[in-house]
This record gives structure tokens, sequence and C-alpha cells, in this order.
């Protein structure tokens, strides 16, 4: 059951799939923990994830699979239009899981 639908007690709808959006940021001091000098993605310290439900249909594959996390598919979620405001305007990198109930 999604985080959304355990926060509220509500069963999730069979016909919607949980869609969660991960905001990240990147970091690049030394006293952050990466590798290599480069810089790394960490989740976002302004923002937690948030998940959202969206139609079946618009979060799975032609044999109603869901997508996989992090695929272009599942990352293009993100400008659902039952996503949060604040993530249509989320400029920063992200990614999206979408899970089955």
């Amino acid at each position: 059951m999604a985080d959304a639908d355990r926060a509220s007690g509500a069963d999730p709808d069979p016909g919607t799939v949980a869609v969660t959006f991960h905001p990240q940021e990147w970091v690049d001091s030394p006293g952050e923990d990466h590798d290599w000098d480069r810089r790394q993605l960490i989740p976002a310290r302004e923002r937690d994830a948030v998940t959202f439900r969206v139609p079946r249909t618009d979060a799975t594959d032609d044999a109603g699979n869901p997508y996989p996390d992090e695929s272009y598919e599942a990352n293009l979620l993100a400008d659902h239009s039952s996503a949060p405001e604040w993530v249509h305007q989320w400029d920063g990198p992200y990614y999206v899981t979408v899970a089955e109930d």
C-alpha cells in the first residue's frame, strides 16, 4: 500500500497505481559523502518524496505491467495532472518509482 494510503487509512483504488516522486539535489562539497571528487546526487533536503495515485493505464505498459522504476516512462509521470503542483515546478534532478498495491 502506498504511503499516502497508509497515512489516510484508505484502501487504494484498484484502478490506480502509486507513483512516488523522489526529488534530488547535487552536492560537491568535501563534507558530503560521495566518491571521486565528482558531484553526486542525494535526496533533496528541502523536500521529501511524495506519493500520488494515477490511473493504472497511465503508469503501465501494453501488457499491464507497471513502468520500471526510474525509467523514461516512469519519470514522465512527474508531469501527470495528479502530481502535486510543486512536483510540476521542481527544476532539479529527480526520479520516479511506480508500485502496484
